[in-house]
């Protein structure tokens, strides 16, 4: 069992005989940032602004007719992160990140080749941008119909993900004549399942697939399973329309088996370049109340299926990025293995009870700080300190 000390009010964890440490310094050993961090691809059709979207993602500048794969992270923005800072004043500010990965565009003969659909078959999300607007110095092999352009992106993976299960079913039955094993027995009644759906031209990410279910396929890197934002990319006269765009091409922001949203990047690329000043008047002429940007990185969390506890302190305020339904202990795990390991409890309280009270005190005596076991679920907005064992 660990050994602990409270004195002004700060608490001690004990390391040997001779030895006690503040529990924030052993925090600050042991953190140590992961590198499985979930990866989102950009992909588009040649001209479509892909890479100058990942500019202003990213914040890096890379040259817009490059053939190589650009990678870069993304910070999600979080107010909650801001004010914090502004509370505690930190040395440092952490957002929660995700890298951003930039395709090649391609022509349209080759946009859905193997060979190019096996560049991102690994990415955790996509964001495919649409071009809408019309630039006669970049003109493109294919016509402007955002509409066209999803259905066929939806019908050729779909297709394709056909003949790869219906392969694997035809050799599955083959092996369970010779052998029985449970695992085959699984996969065959998940891929039956899938191929009905794929029969029927759902794609996967809306057949309803459970978790397991998702697990037993997910070496096959189904397309259609993957989330995809497709963000329409607007000329400055569309995005003064605002949602009049949507109406124009027949989509809808809440068709529940589709995100979908509008960017112009050339304005984002060009608040960008503004003063803090000088933004809030430029985005108020195209009636922008945060830049499209934050929107977009926002989505894109969310389409993660990600959410965040918070660490803070005077070293500093972070955001801990962690898939929705994990536990405590789990949790515990993306700031370090050890602290996983010698887990003991979570003391928890929500940023909206802080944001309400304004001082950790007030909360206790609130009764609004609590101390939960390994199984506890986390949820969004969770302000954590870990006690364990090390």
């Amino acid at each position: 069992m660990s050994k602990s000390l409270k004195e002004d009010n700060k608490t001690y964890v004990f390391v040997n005989k001779n030895n006690y440490l503040l529990f924030s310094e052993i925090s600050i050993i042991l953190r140590k940032i992961k590198e499985d961090l979930m990866e989102v691809s950009i992909i588009g059709k040649k001209y479509s602004g892909k890479t100058t979207l990942f500019d202003i993602l990213t914040g890096l500048e890379t040259d817009p007719f490059s053939i190589d794969i650009h990678e870069g992270m993304c910070e999600v923005p979080d107010e909650r992160i801001e004010k914090l800072s502004g509370i505690f004043e930190p040395k440092k500010k952490i957002y929660a990140q995700f890298k951003m990965i930039d395709m090649p565009g391609v022509s349209k003969e080759n946009f859905y080749s193997s060979n190019y659909l096996n560049k991102f078959k690994n990415s955790d999300a996509l964001i495919y941008l649409l071009r809408t607007f019309e630039n006669p110095q970049t003109p493109v092999d294919y016509p402007i119909n955002p509409v066209a352009e999803i259905e066929q992106f939806e019908q050729e993976a779909i297709i394709s993900e056909l003949v790869i299960t219906e392969n694997r079913l035809e050799k599955l039955e083959a092996q369970m004549k010779k052998r029985k094993d449970k695992n085959d027995e699984l996969e065959f009644k998940t891929l039956t399942k899938i191929k009905k759906y794929l029969e029927e031209l759902v794609p996967l990410r809306s057949s309803g697939l459970t978790d397991d279910e998702k697990k037993i396929v997910r070496g096959f890197t189904f397309l259609s399973l993957k989330p995809v934002l497709f963000l329409l990319n607007c000329d400055e006269q569309e995005m003064e329309l605002q949602d009049k765009i949507f109406e124009k091409y027949s989509l809808s922001m809440d068709d529940p088996n589709k995100k979908i949203m509008s960017i112009c990047c050339k304005i984002e690329k060009e608040i960008q370049k503004l003063q803090d000043n000088e933004k809030a008047e430029y985005m108020s002429m195209y009636d922008l109340e945060v830049p499209g940007k934050n929107k977009v990185l926002s989505k894109t969390f969310e389409l993660l299926d990600l959410i965040c506890f918070l660490t803070y302190g005077k070293d500093e305020v972070r955001a801990w990025p962690i898939k929705k339904g994990l536990h405590a202990k789990l949790a515990a795990g993306t700031i370090h293995s050890d602290i996983e390991k010698g887990f003991i409890r979570a003391e928890i309280f929500a940023y909206t009870d802080f944001e309400k009270y304004g001082t950790i005190s007030k909360l206790k005596e609130n009764n609004l700080v609590r101390l939960e076991g390994k199984e506890y679920i986390m949820k969004d907005g969770d302000m954590v300190n870990f006690r364990f064992n090390i």
